[in-house]
C-alpha cells in the first residue's frame, strides 16, 4: 500500500506532494532493513510519523476506486495492526509501565525531603515513580541518553555497583539518597528478593514504607 501511494502520487501528484511522499517512503522502507536503535521500538517510532504523513495521500487514492474495492484495501491495511494490538492488549501480554501505588510509596518514602536538595539512585527506567513525584534521579533511561549522544556506561556501571555493593564512586558523588522499591529488587536483586542485607558503611535506612526502603549518605 505504501509503494502504491508513491507510485500514484510520482503520476498524478503534485511537485510538493511528491516531496512529501518520496521522504516518507524512504525513511519507510529504510526502517525495514535498517536498525537505528538498541531498541526496536525506536524503528516503529519513525516508521509511524511516515505512515502518518503518508495518510492523508493514502486517502487520496483510496476515495477514487469503488466502495467494495476500497473497504477491501482497508481490511486488509488496518488487519494485521488490529490482530497485533488484540494480542497485545491480553491479559498476560500487557505491559505495565506503571501502578498508582508505585506513586504513592514513593510520595510517601520521599515526604519532607527537599527535592532541590538531593539526588536519588534509582533504577533507570521510564517513568520511574521516583522522577515523577518530581525528584532528580542519578540517572535517565538508557534509550534516551543514547538517543541523545550521552555516554552513560560508566554511571550504568557505578549505579550496579551501589545497589549490589553500596559502592558510591565518584561518578555518583551528588547522589544523597539510594531508592530501594520494587523495580530495583527485580533488577539488581539477582532473584534474592534483597539488594542490601547488611547496610553498608556510611549509609542510613532514613524510612520505610511497605517494601519501599530510603537510605541517606551521612559519612
Amino acid at each position: 500500500m505504501v509503494f502504491a501511494v508513491l507510485v500514484w502520487v510520482l503520476v498524478k501528484g503534485l511537485r510538493y506532494e511528491k516531496l512529501f511522499v518520496s521522504y516518507s517512503v524512504g525513511v519507510f522502507a529504510v526502517c525495514c532493513f535498517v536498525r537505528f536503535a538498541p531498541w526496536a521500538w525506536d524503528n516503529v517510532k519513525l516508521m509511524i510519523w511516515s505512515f502518518l504523513v503518508l495518510g492523508p495521500f493514502m486517502w487520496d487514492m483510496l476515495k477514487r476506486v469503488s466502495f467494495y474495492l476500497r473497504a477491501v484495501l482497508m481490511v486488509g491495511l488496518f488487519w494485521s495492526g488490529g490482530v497485533a494490538l488484540w494480542e497485545g492488549l491480553g491479559q498476560h501480554q500487557m505491559h505495565r509501565w506503571l501502578e498508582v501505588r508505585e506513586i504513592r510509596e514513593a510520595e510517601s518514602v520521599l515526604r519532607g525531603i527537599p527535592a532541590k536538595r538531593v539526588r536519588v539512585a534509582t533504577k533507570p527506567d521510564v517513568p520511574h515513580p521516583v522522577a515523577l513525584c518530581g525528584y532528580p534521579v542519578a540517572m535517565g533511561y538508557a534509550g534516551h541518553l543514547w538517543s541523545h549522544g550521552i555516554e552513560y556506561r560508566e554511571l550504568e556501571m557505578a549505579l550496579r555497583e551501589l545497589y549490589c555493593k553500596g559502592l558510591r564512586s565518584g561518578v555518583l558523588r551528588e547522589v544523597t539518597h539510594v531508592f530501594i522499591g520494587p523495580r530495583e529488587l527485580k533488577i539488581y536483586g539477582g532473584g534474592r528478593g534483597r539488594v542490601w542485607e547488611r547496610i553498608p558503611e556510611g549509609w542510613v535506612e532514613v524510612r520505610r514504607v511497605g517494601d519501599v526502603r530510603l537510605f541517606e549518605w551521612r559519612r
